[in-house]
Order: structure tokens, then sequence, then C-alpha cells
């Protein structure tokens, strides 16, 4: 752990050693963003929406060993592991220096579309882990309903979306004024914060097709939803803002479709994301 007052995880090789890291300010905020009172709402997605969905949401409300504050707060914490971790492979199966360092502050250093990349490739792979933990608390339910399982997994990307607006319009902090930053591809150390979260949002609902089709989850129902969720997080986080009003002034989906295309394209063909993938037998 660094002692830091920036919400920031990192991804290190020394020499020989592998490290993970997060900083203090990362443990302290990811449990003041996520305790109960900001989440007391979240059930309330269900509302005007299927039937049994709204009623598996209210079931998940009020089962007594499930909370969405601490369900939302874990999975931000596998996504954390999940792409700090596919950096330290990406860096092991690349030909770099004996030593580096990934930080999950966006900053100024310069352009690389490798890097853009090798974030976009650990974005998913985080996206996965945090997947695969909804799956196996849906297991722990031990209830036979996969509208509960949705419940779960519309929340476990909201957790992401939320996060990242929250860090890239610098109001991780509940006093701080929400600072825009303006949609951009080719530039900085890391994609755009709406890149990233349309990346999310595409990857997980291609794994839910291929490994949950019986849900039936359309990238529309998983934008709907997790927008949803996000807005009810925001009114009780920090009322007088609204980051999703930035969300929508901003995107444009052509841009950041074609820039996810560019840079999954890159990827695969990178040598180091690329011997990563068929050495797990993925399709790509």
């Amino acid at each position: 752990m660094k002692n830091s007052y920036t919400f920031n995880a990192f991804a290190n090789k020394i020499r020989d050693y592998n490290l993970i890291s997060v900083t203090n300010c990362y443990v302290v905020q990811t449990c003041e963003i996520f305790n109960k009172d900001h989440c007391k709402y979240i059930f309330l997605a269900g509302i005007n929406g299927k039937k049994s969905l709204s009623k598996a949401f209210a079931a998940l409300e009020e089962n007594s060993n499930f909370t969405f504050s601490n369900f939302m707060r874990n999975c931000l914490i596998e996504f954390t592991f999940g792409h700090e971790f596919q950096h330290i492979l990406q860096l092991n199966s690349d030909s770099c220096s004996s030593s580096y360092a990934f930080g999950e502050n966006n900053c100024d250093s310069e352009y690389s579309i490798k890097k853009h990349a090798w974030e976009f490739d650990a974005d998913r792979f985080g996206a996965f882990e945090v997947l695969k933990y909804s799956f196996n608390v849906y297991r722990g339910l031990k209830v036979d309903n996969t509208e509960l399982l949705k419940c779960l997994i519309y929340p476990e990307v909201a957790s992401l979306v939320i996060t990242r607006l929250l860090f890239y319009l610098n109001i991780v902090e509940k006093t701080n004024i929400i600072k825009i930053q303006e949609l951009y591809t080719n530039k900085f150390s890391h994609p755009h914060p709406f890149v990233r979260i349309i990346n999310i949002i595409d990857f997980t609902v291609n794994c839910c097709q291929d490994d949950f089709a019986a849900l039936s989850i359309t990238f529309q129902d998983m934008l709907n939803y997790t927008l949803k969720i996000s807005k009810l997080f925001f009114k009780s986080y920090i009322p007088e803002q609204n980051p999703l009003e930035s969300f929508f002034e901003m995107l444009d989906v052509n841009v950041v479709n074609h820039y996810n295309h560019e840079l999954y394209e890159f990827a695969i063909n990178d040598n180091a994301i690329r011997s990563l993938l068929l050495r797990r037998n993925i399709n790509f």
C-alpha cells in the first residue's frame, strides 16, 4: 500500500518482482463511495421494467445476507485487481525493460496506442473477473432464478461506470466540482473514460451472450440499467451535481466505437496480448 492522497492503483515490475499496490486513499474512498447510504435506492432500478426483474431486485434488497453496497464495493475491488494483474501478465509477456510501472491515474504523458491497447485489454480482463465474482455471489444465494443474476450483473457494471465517472470527472471527493474532460482518442496515457465505459459494457454483454445466453442481455439493456443504477447512486452521493449529464453531452457513440475497434485490432496483433490470448485458448 502506498501512502498517498490520490485514488490510484499500480502494477509494477521491478527486476524479478511483480507487485500490485493501491494507495491508502483508494481503500478509504472505496469504503466511502460504496457505503450503505449511497446505495440504498439501487433496488429501485427494477421499477417500470419487467415485473420479474423488479421482484428480483426487491428480493435482493430484502435478503439479510446481501447488500448492494458491499456487493458493488467488492466488484470494484475485483476489477482493480483483475485489471492490474493483467498488466503484470502483459509486462511479463512483453520484451519490456526489467523495471516498469502502470498507474491508474490518467496523465499528460506522451500518447502511445500500445499503452491504450494494454488498458483496453486490462479493462476487459478486469470486467471478466467481476462477472465471475457476480456468478459466484449468485450461486451463493442458492436460488434458481436467472432474474437474480441479471440484478447482480447490472449493478456490477454500474459500479465500474460510477467509479470511472467519479475518478475522471474529479469528484471522488464529494466536495469537488465536476471537471469536464473533452472526449479524445489519440491523447494522454489512458483512453478517455467514456471509451473505457463503452468497452467494458460491450465486452460484458458479449460474455453474457456467450456464457449466460438464457439471460438474453442486450447492449441496450445493459446501458439502460447501468445508467439507471448510476443515476440512483449519484442522487444520494452528490445530489447537487449530475455526472451523467456530462456523459450524455459528450458521448459520441460513433467516435467511441470506432476507436475501441481500432484498439481491439491493435491489441490482438500486439505480441504480449496475442501471446496471452493464445495461452488461454481465447478466440479473437
